[in-house]
């Protein structure tokens, strides 16, 4: 069964934070990988989102990986950079 909570985990933690690294993602990156990636992207005129979700997102996304980015934008406007699975 598809986990149905993962774009709302990420949207959520999108709201606090510009990386969210989803706990049941395949290849997550380190907390300190994390953290460079927020220091890399705060501060600019528009804001960067990096999302690092499962496979599963895609399924919630109507099987398009490319619609994650715009579903995570609705929560929160910028540019959103999404890694799922493989």
């Amino acid at each position: 069964m598809v986990d149905q909570d993962v774009l709302e985990r990420a949207a959520s933690a999108l709201r606090q934070d510009a990386v969210y690294v989803d706990p049941d993602a395949e290849r997550a990156i380190s907390p300190g990988a994390a953290d460079q990636f927020e220091a890399a992207v705060g501060g600019g005129e528009t804001p960067i989102f990096i999302a690092i979700l499962p496979a599963s997102v895609a399924a919630e996304a109507g099987g398009d990986p490319g619609a994650v980015p715009g579903a995570l934008a609705q929560a929160r406007p910028g540019r959103h950079l999404c890694r799922g699975g493989l």
